[in-house]
């Protein structure tokens, strides 16, 4: 298209510009394609989740085109500060594949390091327990501690304190080693003395971190979710009003919008090159030829109307 780093950087040189691909700009990988999947498992991601060490697993949502997404936008916001300092622009070559296999730096750590090669593990945490999803009177529920003295506030909120000296789990080590016996012989059968509503009260204030395993449906009931407005109403021209999910940032300088309007392909390209690059509607006119495109602009006023 010719809109490449080299071509936009001889009319701005100091653009801050920043491309998106599977497999970046160089090495063999170069001109392959890619999608979320793809990069999932190519970068070591399956082989570390499923539910137990033969099976293979890609995570529900579209995570590496995701994560991909907001560290390059971390990237651009780094690169416009040194600008604002230097004067000078930058190339970023953001590529799925290397942001993703950061992901997997410890489990490659241990591998290259230790000759240690991790598998999954289903819900459980690799190096500690309790980290894992445990059953209550009328819930499953995910429980994450760390560190001894956490482990020492839950035996004793649950009415088990003895079991912090208790030599089998008085350590990360040997909670680890004898994970089986105190998740089913010691944890889940204390807690089925209580309700979720009941283990809600006790674990907040023992501070032990928990959470519910939530379906959509009761995600967005949630009331952490409803109370941080997280859906937003969009209306669209050709589909009329319906909610998406809106940004997770919250800033105390302004408020993100409360609503917003989606747009068909072309919609609004006519009042911006108008209004905001000041051109007349014969130079759009050309514009519109030199891509191909036979459009007047009695037409375009007519379908900003509509």
């Amino acid at each position: 298209m010719g809109l490449g780093d080299e071509d936009v950087r001889k009319v701005r040189p100091d653009i801050v510009y920043a491309s998106i691909s599977g497999f970046g700009q160089d090495g063999p990988y170069r001109n392959r394609a890619a999608y979320d999947t793809v990069i999932q498992a190519m970068s070591g991601f399956m082989s570390l989740t499923g539910p137990d060490e033969h099976t293979f697993i890609k995570a529900g949502p579209s995570i590496s085109d995701i994560f991909a997404g907001n560290l390059t936008a971390l990237c651009i916001a780094m690169a416009m500060v040194r600008r604002e300092r230097t004067g000078e622009g930058i190339y970023i070559d953001s590529m799925m594949f290397d942001l993703f296999t950061g992901l997997m730096e410890q489990a490659i750590a241990v591998y290259v390091d230790e000759g240690m090669i991790r598998r999954p593990i289903g819900n459980r945490h690799p190096a500690n327990c309790i980290a894992e999803p445990v059953k209550c009177k009328d819930a499953e529920f995910i429980l994450q501690m760390f560190g001894d003295e956490m482990h020492r506030r839950f035996f004793a909120a649950v009415g088990m304190p003895d079991l912090a000296q208790d030599e089998r789990f008085c350590s990360g080590s040997k909670r680890v080693e004898n994970r089986d016996v105190l998740i089913n012989e010691y944890v889940n059968p204390a807690l089925q003395k209580y309700t979720m509503a009941e283990l809600r009260t006790i674990l907040d204030n023992a501070k032990i971190p928990y959470g519910e395993i939530n379906t959509i449906e009761k995600l967005v009931e949630d009331p952490q979710f409803q109370y941080r407005k997280c859906m937003i109403p969009i209306t669209d021209s050709k589909n009329g009003t319906f909610q998406i999910y809106g940004s997770p940032f919250k800033f105390s300088a302004f408020d993100m919008p409360k609503e917003t309007f989606g747009s068909q392909p072309g919609e609004y390209t006519f009042p911006v090159l108008r209004e905001l690059l000041g051109m007349s509607d014969e130079e759009i006119v050309s514009l519109y030829a030199d891509m191909g495109v036979d459009i007047h602009p009695e037409e375009a006023k007519e379908d900003e109307k509509s």
